[in-house]
C-alpha cells in the first residue's frame, strides 16, 4: 500500500506533469559542421588559429537560483542576447538552447560559403551535438539548425576554456548571467523536462514524503530524537559495520539495548542507575549525550563535551562505536 501511496504521489506532481524533453532514440549521420575539442595548452600557443574565421561568436548557458539563462554574442555582426530559461532548465540544455539561438541568428545573417565559428565553453553540449544518437529534443532541434547553416557555410563549434581573457567569450558569460536573472514570463518548462530534473524531483519529493512518513509516526520518540532524517549515506556506512556493531548502534537508537534503563524497565536488572556516573538514569541519551563521567571521552573522540541527541546525526557510525569502545560499553549494549 505505502509503495502504492508513493507512486500515487509522484503521478499527481505538478512539475512531473509537465512537458518532457525526451525524445526517442534518432540517428542522424549527416551533420555538416565540424567539432573541435582543444586543450588547454593548445589555446595557448594556438590561439590566433583557433580564431581564426570570417565571423566569431559566443555563446553560454548559466543557472541560478532565480533560474536559466542562455546569451549569444558576436561582434561582427554585432549581437547580444541575453534568453531567460525559467525555474526548470539545466545548465546542459542552456548551453545547448544558447548554441541554436546562435543557429538561429546565423540564419538571419543568411551567410554563404563563410567560415564560422561558435564558441562555447561546455564540452558535453558540444560532444552532444557531434553525436550522430539523440535522445533530447533540445539537442535535436539545436543540430537541425546548425544543420541548415553548416550545409553552405564551414560551420565548426569549438570548445573555449573559460577565464582566458577573450572579449567575446567574457561578454557571451555576462549575458548569461544577465538571461539567468530574467523573470520569465510564461507557461514553464521553457525547453521541455529534462531526465535529470525529474529524477531529481522524484528523489526530493521521496525524501520529504519519508521524512513526513516517519514525524507522523505514532510513539518512538526515543528513535526520533537519534534518527531526525533519512540519510543515503549514513546508511550505506552503517551497513558497511560488522553485526555486532550495527546491532549495538541499532540498540542505542531505537532504546531496545542493554544499558540499564531498558533492562530495568523490562525487569532484567535490579535499577537503572548509571553504572559510570552513578547520577542519572542509564539510558542511551545519557551515555551519548551528557553522562559527566564520560566527558573526557567524548570530547577527545567527538569533539565536545556534551551533546544533544540530534548533533550524534551529524557523526559517522566508526565514531560512535569508538566513543563506547572507549567506554568499554561496545558489549553491553
Amino acid at each position: 500500500m505505502e509503495h502504492n501511496r508513493m507512486l500515487e504521489g509522484i503521478e499527481s506532481h505538478s512539475v512531473l506533469g509537465m512537458v518532457s524533453d525526451g525524445l526517442p532514440v534518432r540517428i542522424n549521420l549527416d551533420l555538416p559542421y565540424n567539432i573541435l575539442l582543444p586543450g588547454r595548452d593548445e589555446w595557448e600557443w594556438n590561439k590566433t588559429d583557433l580564431l581564426r574565421a570570417d565571423s566569431c561568436w559566443y555563446t553560454d548557458g548559466s543557472k541560478t537560483p532565480e533560474g536559466a539563462g542562455a546569451r549569444v554574442y558576436s561582434r561582427r555582426p554585432r549581437v547580444e542576447i541575453a534568453d531567460s530559461l525559467g525555474q526548470y532548465a539545466t545548465v546542459f540544455q542552456a548551453e545547448i538552447h544558447a548554441i541554436e539561438l546562435c543557429g538561429r541568428e546565423l540564419e538571419k545573417w543568411g551567410p554563404n560559403r563563410r567560415s564560422i565559428k561558435i564558441f562555447s565553453d561546455s564540452q558535453a553540449a558540444l560532444k552532444a551535438l557531434g553525436s550522430y544518437r539523440c535522445t533530447s529534443k533540445v539537442v535535436w532541434n539545436c543540430q537541425q539548425t546548425l544543420s541548415r547553416v553548416g550545409r553552405t557555410n564551414r560551420l565548426t563549434l569549438v570548445w573555449i576554456p573559460g577565464h582566458v581573457g577573450l572579449k567575446g567569450n567574457e561578454a557571451a558569460d555576462s549575458l548569461a548571467r544577465r538571461g539567468a536573472t530574467l523573470e520569465f514570463i510564461g507557461p514553464e518548462p521553457v525547453l521541455g523536462l529534462s531526465y535529470s530534473t525529474a529524477r531529481s524531483v522524484i528523489r526530493t519529493w521521496a525524501e520529504g514524503d519519508t521524512l513526513e512518513y516517519w514525524r507522523g509516526l505514532p510513539g518512538l520518540t526515543h528513535s526520533k530524537r537519534f534518527i531526525p532524517s533519512s540519510s543515503k549515506t549514513k546508511s550505506k556506512k552503517l551497513l558497511e559495520l560488522s553485526r555486532i556493531n550495527l546491532r549495538a548502534l541499532v540498540g542505542l537508537y531505537t532504546g531496545h539495548c542493554r544499558l540499564r534503563h531498558h533492562m530495568h524497565r523490562i525487569g532484567l536488572a535490579e535499577d537503572a542507575e548509571c553504572r559510570l556516573c552513578m547520577e542519572d538514569d542509564e539510558t542511551a541519551e545519557h551515555v551519548l549525550c551528557t553522562c559527566p563521567a564520560a566527558d573526557r571521552t567524548r570530547f577527545s573522540i567527538l569533539g565536545k563535551v556534551q551533546l544533544m541527541p540530534e548533533d550524534l546525526d551529524k557523526y559517522s557510525p566508526g565514531k560512535i562505536i569508538d566513543f563506547l569502545k572507549k567506554l568499554e560499553l561496545l558489549g553491553e549494549v
